[in-house]
Order: structure tokens, then C-alpha cells, then sequence
């Protein structure tokens, strides 16, 4: 029988390296706890997300269920401190409207599996809207301030993300939140000694080798993310490819178009 813990301490008996007590096939997910299958979601980097109906309040919420099973990070799973990271960094940010909210943690026993319940925004994120159709000069200014108003949330509270892109912000268009907090951190810099987020958002320092190395500003990642899905939102396309990011030609690339400058100025006045 799997035990509950709230949270946000919950998992943490799960984080020290030891083996759980006993091996049992692991199970479906029908129900855990108190919250009740709906269906599959998606997947993500380290976890897989399900719509779930909790039983208790009658709210729909989104259950990530992560089942540790890579290499040691820190002498613990390296999905576990994952896990770690994202409980953290949403329990220090509960209240903020421009982040999704922590609604509980579960951990089981028997088979390290760990669960975190949030509230649920809907199925599409920032990238199923703009699939090629770019927004307006007028909504973009609306969605940006949305997003930095969650992004400077996350910095007050003392964390980085470091892996903002649109498929990790949620929600019906014009209510955003920001989701998917598996890379962020609360600690300063230097980082892990190697490459976190996705290439087409990294920034140029983390290209370097010194930002391979983990010696470079997380927060200042966020910012310069947050330009490149404005980019995005206006031209319905990714800033810069793989390619061109992995040949440092961000000083070379011709200068913002001028529905970037003007969405910019719209923000900042």
C-alpha cells in the first residue's frame, strides 16, 4: 500500500540512495491515492503526465508520474533529483497566476515511483498555438506580459528555470502558465558540467565552454528566452535553428524584425 506525504516534503524519504524495502511489479496508473485516471497527456523529460479527477475536492488535476530508472546524479536517481527540483520550485512559487500551482506529492514505497499533482490548465501548450500562425503586434504585447510576469515570480522567489520554450507554458491562449520545472534550480551558479534546456533556446553563453561547464547566469537564460518565444509568437517560427546555434551565428544573424521592436516597445512602455 503506497503511503501519501504532503507537500512539500514528500518523496524526501525517497531521495537518500537507499533501495526500497521490497520489489513489486510496478503498476498501472488507473488511480493513485485519492486521484483518479482520466487519461494520458503527454510525456516529458523525465516524467509522464496524466489528467486526473480527484476524488476528494471533485477538481480535475495534472498527475507527473515519475518512475526513476536513469544513472546517479548526486548519488540518488538522477529522475529523483529531478523530482526534487520541480516540487521545490513550485511549492516557492504557490500563488503566482503566471505559474502552474502545486496541488499535492505522493511518493510510493514499494518501487521509488513519485507523483506530483497540479492543477490543471488544459492539454495545449504556447506551441500548438502558434504551429505557423503567428500572432498579432496587439496580442503578443498581452501573452509576453503574462509570461515575464510569471518569469520575474520564479527569480523573486530565488529559483531559475532554464528550460522555458513554448511547449513548456500551458493553458487556453491569453492565461499562460509556465510549467515543467525539472531543470530548474534555486542554487547559483556554477551548474551541472553540462548542457540543460533545449538548443534552440540556449543562450549564447551556454554554448561556450564555459557554459558547458556550468558558468553562466540561469536567470539571464530566462531573459533571453523569453525574447526568443516573442520572436516566435510574431513570426511563427523558432529564432534560431539547431544548427545555426551550435555555430555561435547569433551576432551574424540579420537584425529583429521591425513587428519584434515594435512588440518590444509595447512591453517596456
Amino acid at each position: 500500500m503506497a503511503c501519501k506525504r504532503p507537500a512539500p516534503d514528500g518523496g524526501d524519504a525517497f531521495l537518500t540512495g537507499a533501495s526500497p524495502c521490497c520489489k513489486k511489479p510496478r503498476p498501472l496508473f488507473t488511480s493513485i491515492f485519492n486521484y483518479e485516471y482520466l487519461h494520458k497527456l503527454g510525456a516529458g523529460s523525465y516524467g509522464v503526465v496524466y489528467k486526473a479527477h480527484d476524488r476528494r475536492t471533485g477538481e480535475t488535476v495534472a498527475v507527473k508520474w515519475v518512475r526513476p530508472r536513469r544513472g546517479l546524479a548526486h548519488g540518488q536517481p538522477a529522475d529523483l533529483a529531478a523530482f526534487a527540483r520541480e516540487r521545490d520550485c513550485l511549492a516557492a512559487c504557490r500563488g503566482y497566476p503566471s505559474i502552474v500551482q502545486l496541488r499535492d506529492v505522493a511518493a510510493n514505497p514499494s518501487n521509488w515511483d513519485v507523483f506530483i499533482v497540479m492543477e490543471f490548465v488544459g492539454a495545449n501548450s504556447l506551441r500548438d498555438f502558434i504551429a505557423g500562425c503567428p500572432f498579432s503586434e496587439g496580442e503578443t504585447p498581452v501573452l509576453m506580459r503574462r509570461l515575464l510576469a510569471g518569469v520575474r515570480a520564479m527569480h523573486r522567489a530565488g529559483m531559475a528555470h532554464r528550460d522555458i520554450k513554448p511547449g513548456n507554458i500551458l493553458g487556453p491562449a491569453f492565461t499562460l502558465k509556465i510549467c515543467d520545472f525539472g531543470m530548474a534550480t534555486t542554487v547559483p551558479p556554477p551548474y551541472e558540467p553540462y548542457m540543460v534546456g533545449t538548443l534552440y533556446y540556449n543562450s549564447p553563453e551556454q554554448l561556450t565552454e564555459d557554459g558547458l561547464n556550468g558558468q553562466y547566469d540561469g536567470k539571464a537564460v530566462d531573459m533571453w528566452v523569453a525574447g526568443c518565444v516573442m520572436a516566435e509568437l510574431l513570426t511563427g517560427d523558432k529564432r534560431m535553428t539547431a544548427e545555426a546555434a551550435l555555430e555561435h551565428r547569433w551576432f551574424t544573424e540579420e537584425a529583429d524584425s521591425p513587428a519584434v521592436l515594435s512588440c518590444l516597445a509595447a512591453i517596456t512602455s
